[in-house]
């Protein structure tokens, strides 16, 4: 149950996070020339594990870098809300540390 509800908080977080950005897309088409890591399904805790990286790489690297670019580019807003789903990524790291030492 424990496990299962991290997922479920962690995918609503995520969800919420895409629509705060949607937000600032103004119609139109976008083209996006990025990598995503493609990992593979594990066992629970081998899944944990790659969440808990993943959120430390969002929270340490990609959100500040992001925000940073906003920045330079003249989007405040923008890098304010990339900043702020940086922190949200932390609470969620944190969370996860003590369902993994179960």
């Amino acid at each position: 149950q424990q496990i299962m509800g991290f997922f479920l908080e962690t995918a609503a977080n995520e969800k919420e996070h895409a629509k705060r950005l949607f937000k600032f897309l103004k119609g139109g088409e976008v083209e996006i020339k990025a990598a995503f890591p493609a990992g593979v399904i594990g066992d629970s805790k081998e899944n944990l594990k790659a969440a808990a990286a993943g959120e430390n790489h969002e929270h340490t690297k990609m959100y500040p870098e992001f925000a940073e670019v906003a920045e330079k580019e003249g989007f405040q807003e923008i890098a304010y809300v990339f900043r702020a789903i940086a922190v949200a990524e932390t609470k969620l790291r944190k969370e996860l540390v003590p369902i993994l030492m179960n």
